[in-house]
């Protein structure tokens, strides 16, 4: 994917009408940010207000160029350059004629300034405006009080939703003194499915605008709860006493104003948000002309709001924009996504689409996605091609053994670090905040906090609610309302949840369960490999270390393992054993302990097929993150194996799931982990695979399929 020049421009608050303003440049090919200021950072003076003139609202070139005026400090006199109109002209001219992506931080009290049409803003020397067109992608970044960071995705993965309202009773409405018009839901419909081409689309309503679901507030939750990267939310809208409005309907069809406090509120049910927004109704995005919020309810607007609730970028209107205007810059905007996925991007050339209508400058991108990224492509780093037919031949020849991690549970069980966030903050977890989804550090401080008996309660509580959410109206009637009390009873309902996931061809157990393995190791303590093997006509033979008992007669296998009857072994426990987990930083320290002080002793507690897997054949996690407890406390585990991955020249494939958000630059972050990796085991052919499991196993069943 294409890196372009980055500018970032940052206003802090300095008093009630200043602002301290830094520019700082980063360059693709260089490492090091360029600050194109020099200190003290210069002020400029910005008061809203001024901008809530009739004169201003009613013209974008005269509200652009006083904008424009106020950030780079020149009036229309001439003179001398100033700093930052100087700083504007290096970062274009370092560019090197690339597009400039340009991202605007309001910090601290600055973020009040959200309230300003910052899409008008013009070039230092007023000549025109900056955002329409292919030479600046502009965005407005946005923190979040989410810690979570973005799991991008795969083209191939994602699902958008459309949802278009339009209630039998708008011409009953006029909420800024206009009656609202009826929607063309089929044309939006076929509009946006023709745009987003090759990523699967899903809508409300079905069919017909008039027959299917209606697009209720509890529909939209309902429907999100099934898992979409992308909602396209077409609706009428209105910012009423300081506070965005959004005309959904009732189960009759008729208008049902939902606040933008509701529908944040509902939005937290989810468990897992929307990648982007894309919300079409009117000051979706704050006030537009009829005036601007004060101070106090300028972040009030749902585009802020949504992303401060964890949603990566949003992309909502300012101000009255009309129909047509929506109607244009849309399917231009979904066109350019589908092709690269940067959203900023897809913005720009969709607004130059829209350039010649007066409110051009109305949508408003809010992200906190450094790159502007959607999705990532996935694969090996360096010449893919050649990485497959190793790792092929190995499989072929019973020389390749899976590891899972519990990244393949995420589906059913969810993400361990939401787990963490959900503890953390139900228990007002104290110590650094970037430990809250930590979940190895939130279960240490539960377990002393509360009682160590807790934290299995609260693990059992917490994926049962988790299964319930994804799967609740499928899940058979005395699974979805009977009350479990022990973690090992929640064996059945992940069973059943399992095999519902697995109708997808490509669920990640499905795929390993049609592959000739013998032997597979596990780190999750669920049964869904095991069952997924049992639906493909095998008969696994399922065993687990437990850690925490004397071993005092080696552990032999009954059989040896086959295609027909392989091993499942679970590493790190079982919930057959719930006190085998691992969940807190004490369990992690205990188990390398124990575990390596039992290698060495004749009655070896993990049988001699297990280890000989580990040590003489190729390896393949799936499942994995970096900064993983079960990924990190496992490498060293072999490591340090009699014979072990530092001893042998076999091929190692890792599949390692990237996160935006979490690592300032995540593409170093990645040559970090292949050097890591290298330099701990010299002697090993280590391929990193740069993609979540359900994209590898896709992959690597194309491939086999190809092969044989």
């Amino acid at each position: 994917m294409k890196q372009y020049p980055k500018l970032e421009i940052r206003l802090d608050r300095r008093d009630v009408e200043s602002y301290a303003v830094e520019m700082v440049l980063r360059l693709p090919e260089s490492d090091a940010p360029s600050d194109l200021l020099a200190k003290p950072s210069p002020l400029v003076q910005l008061t809203p207000a001024e901008f809530n003139k009739q004169e201003h609202l009613g013209d974008p070139k005269k509200y652009g160029r006083v904008l424009t005026q106020r950030l780079f400090g020149k009036e229309d006199n001439p003179g001398p350059p100033t700093a930052l109109s100087q700083a504007w002209v290096q970062a274009m001219g370092k560019s090197g004629g690339q597009p400039l992506r340009v991202v605007l931080h309001l910090t601290g009290g600055a973020q009040t300034l959200h309230c300003l049409h910052w899409e008008k803003l013009m070039d230092p020397d007023c000549q025109g405006f900056l955002t329409p067109g292919e030479v600046v992608f502009f965005s407005r970044f946005l923190s979040s009080s989410s810690t979570a960071g973005v799991r991008p995705l795969g083209k191939a993965e994602l699902r958008a939703l459309t949802v278009v309202s339009n209630p039998t009773d708008l011409s009953k409405w006029s909420p800024s003194g206009q009656t609202l018009a009826p929607m063309d839901v089929k044309g939006v419909m076929d509009k946006a499915r023709t745009a987003l081409r090759d990523i699967s689309i899903a809508s409300i309503p079905k069919g017909t605008d008039t027959g299917g679901e209606r697009a209720t507030v509890t529909q939209l939750i309902t429907s999100l709860q099934q898992g979409y990267d992308i909602l396209y939310l077409v609706c009428h809208g209105a910012f009423i006493q300081d506070e965005p409005v959004l005309y959904l309907e009732d189960e009759g069809g008729r208008v049902k104003p939902v606040s933008g406090i509701e529908l944040v509120r509902r939005l937290r049910e989810c468990l897992q948000l929307p990648r982007l927004v894309v919300l079409a109704s009117c000051q979706s995005a704050g006030k537009g002309e009829e005036g601007v919020p004060d101070d106090n309810t300028a972040l009030a607007a749902l585009g802020p709001r949504l992303v401060e609730l964890g949603v990566p970028a949003v992309l909502a209107m300012q101000g009255n924009i009309t129909q047509e205007t929506v109607e244009e810059f849309m399917p231009v905007f979904f066109r350019e996504l589908a092709q690269d996925g940067q959203i900023d991007r897809a913005v720009a050339l969709a607004r130059s689409q829209v350039r010649e209508r007066p409110d051009w400058w109305a949508p408003a991108l809010f992200m906190r996605l450094e790159n502007g990224a959607l999705w990532y492509e996935p694969g090996f780093k360096d010449m893919p091609l050649k990485k497959w037919p190793a790792l092929l031949n190995s499989i072929k020849n019973k020389r390749c053994t899976p590891v899972l991690g519990m990244g393949l549970t995420e589906p059913i069980l969810g993400c361990c670090r939401e787990t963490a966030r959900c503890w953390a903050n139900k228990y007002r977890y104290p110590l650094a905040w970037y430990h809250q989804e930590d979940l190895p550090q939130v279960a240490q401080f539960l377990s002393i906090d509360q009682d160590p008996s807790n934290l299995q309660d609260e693990l059992k509580d917490y994926w049962c609610d988790a299964i319930l959410k994804r799967f609740g109206d499928r899940m058979p009637p005395n699974l979805r309302t009977g009350k479990i009390t022990k973690l090992e009873e929640l064996r059945e309902i992940i069973k059943v949840a399992g095999k519902l996931n697995r109708e997808i061809e490509t669920e990640p157990h499905r795929v390993l369960a049609g592959l000739p393995f013998t032997t597979y190791i596990s780190v999750n303590p669920t049964s869904l490999l095991a069952d997924a093997l049992t639906d493909a006509g095998k008969k696994p033979q399922v065993l687990f270390y437990n850690w925490r008992k004397e071993i005092y007669e080696p552990v032999v296998l009954e059989k040896e393992p086959t295609e027909k009857e392989p091993l499942v072994y679970q590493l790190f426990g079982s919930l057959e054993d719930p006190d085998s987990l691992l969940l807190t930083m004490d369990d992690y320290f205990d188990y390398l302990i124990t575990i390596s002080k039992n290698m060495t002793k004749k009655t070896r507690p993990i049988p001699t097929e297990v280890i000989t897997a580990l040590t003489n054949t190729a390896l393949l996690f799936l499942g994995f993150q970096l900064e993983d407890w079960n990924f990190w406390v496992l490498f060293r585990f072999l490591m340090n194996l009699e014979g072990g991955m530092g001893k042998k020249q076999s091929n190692v494939a890792v599949q390692i799931r990237p996160e935006v958000g979490r690592f300032q630059i995540p593409e170093d972050a990645r040559t970090y982990m292949e050097n890591y990796f290298l330099k701990g085991s010299k002697y090993i052919n280590m391929s990193i695979y740069w993609g979540n499991s359900q994209e590898f196993l896709k992959e690597l069943g194309r491939q086999w399929g190809g092969k044989s």
